[in-house]
């Protein structure tokens, strides 16, 4: 009986055994699948994490297009209006010079006329102080 009782420990033991075998290989599945899982969960926060940063930096380069448009667009603008600022700053120094140019003409005409009635002014006088020189020289004969 006592090879029975042998047999049957040895049997409780074996499928002890086979149990905790079968237990401990299960436990380790699970803990692969948990780490197949995590490092799955891995992958993708990481995936995540990169389209967020492509996302940001996309962004962040669309923002400094703009802004880089915008001030272009800002210097375009104040050079045009310098440009035109400059253009009748010009043409409102054309038109001062071309009234001061009429103006001296004006006054070179005026002071032409003037010059040009004393010089008759002093032939008319020259004739008279002639004529009346020849009248006293004539009376003088008769």
């Amino acid at each position: 009986m006592h090879s029975t009782s042998l047999s049957l420990a040895h049997q409780c033991s074996l499928s002890r055994a086979l149990l905790c075998r079968t237990q401990r290989e299960a436990a380790e599945k699970r803990m692969r699948a948990k780490e197949a899982e995590a490092a799955k969960q891995r992958a993708l926060d990481a995936k995540k994490k990169e389209q967020h940063r492509q996302l940001a930096a996309k962004l962040h380069e669309e923002t400094m297009a703009r802004a880089a448009e915008e001030r272009a667009q800002a210097e375009e603008s104040k050079r045009m209006a310098d440009e035109r600022k400059a253009a009748k700053l010009r043409q409102r120094l054309e038109d001062e010079k071309e009234a001061l140019l009429e103006r001296n003409l004006r006054k070179a005409e005026e002071a032409a006329e003037k010059v040009e009635r004393a010089a008759i002014q002093r032939i008319e006088a020259q004739k008279v102080s002639a004529y009346h020189h020849q009248q006293q020289q004539h009376s003088r004969f008769e």
